[in-house]
């Protein structure tokens, strides 16, 4: 790397780095192409200390994190930062590791190009969305949230890159449950195995919802009817995104919706509460380094 990308150029000032239990390669090899001067970095598997974090940061000031790693580390910057004010105020960029929504904007993996994104790389809006269960804190994830799926919901919550493994688990038991959904003054009832939330395109390595777009400020929920067998015969298109439209899944594309039906609510990657809970968007909440 040049001299002229050895040094912290960016308006926001030196980040905080979190590194995930996934990230920690990523961030030996990262940390090698930044700037010599000393950052700060948070380095655990556990995501609510790595949220705890990040709010403790922000309220000193900083303005930019770099997350290394999957799920829990981007999950700890939209949720550190839930109930502060200053939309589009804080900066985010990827620093290596399996991140689904990182996938969403096409961002590198390898170390040179992700340190080049993470020094001077233009910026993109970042929707979060917010989760409000009526019993529960209110909490905030970047990539996903989703309902149902029976006894697999929490090995599927938990598979991260082995999403595959997580629906093939899923798809072999044969259950299915009513979900009331409210959207405004909408009101729609399925029958359903399970329901994503989606507002980035990738669950692990999944196109699980081609259409969402992590900053357009909508929700894209998938509802996948009838029972969790009926699912088998998409996983081999999952991949490529080619699994829609299908008979057996409604796609929605509201701003906030309500789900009213019994069950757990989990949000990239962890149980955030029981339902009822309201899923709502933050439009443009974050900047992400791209």
């Amino acid at each position: 790397m040049s001299d002229g990308l050895r040094s912290w150029a960016r308006p926001e000032g030196p980040p905080l780095v979190l590194v995930d239990g996934s990230g920690r390669r990523a961030w030996a090899s990262l940390a090698s192409e930044l700037p010599a001067d000393p950052v700060d970095v948070c380095t655990t598997s556990d995501g609510w200390a790595l949220a705890a974090a990040v709010h403790a940061a922000a309220v000193e000031g900083v303005r930019f994190f770099v997350c290394c790693g999957g799920e829990s580390a981007w999950r700890a910057v939209a949720a550190g930062l839930a109930d502060l004010d200053g939309d589009g105020h804080y900066l985010v960029a990827h620093g290596g590791g399996p991140a689904s929504i990182a996938r969403s904007f096409g961002l590198p993996a390898d170390a040179p190009r992700c340190a080049r994104v993470v020094l001077t790389g233009q910026t993109a809006h970042l929707d979060t969305i917010r989760i409000e269960p009526r019993r529960g804190e209110p909490t905030e994830v970047v990539n996903a949230v989703w309902w149902g799926f029976g006894r697999a919901a929490g090995f599927v919550a938990g598979a991260g890159a082995r999403w595959p493994l997580g629906l093939r688990l899923a798809c072999a038991y044969p259950w299915h449950d009513p979900l009331d959904l409210g959207m405004g003054e909408m009101e729609r009832e399925y029958t359903a195995s399970g329901m994503l939330v989606a507002n980035g395109q990738f669950l692990g390595d999944l196109d699980v919802a081609p259409r969402a777009h992590p900053g357009d400020g909508r929700l894209e929920v998938l509802v996948f009817e009838g029972r969790a067998t009926d699912m088998w015969r998409m996983l081999p298109r999952l991949r490529t995104g080619t699994h829609l439209p299908h008979p057996r899944v409604r796609e929605l594309r509201p701003a906030t919706v309500t789900v009213r039906s019994a069950g757990r609510i989990f949000g990239d990657g962890v149980d955030v509460g029981r339902c009822p809970a309201t899923i709502s968007v933050r439009p443009h909440r974050l900047r992400v380094a791209i």
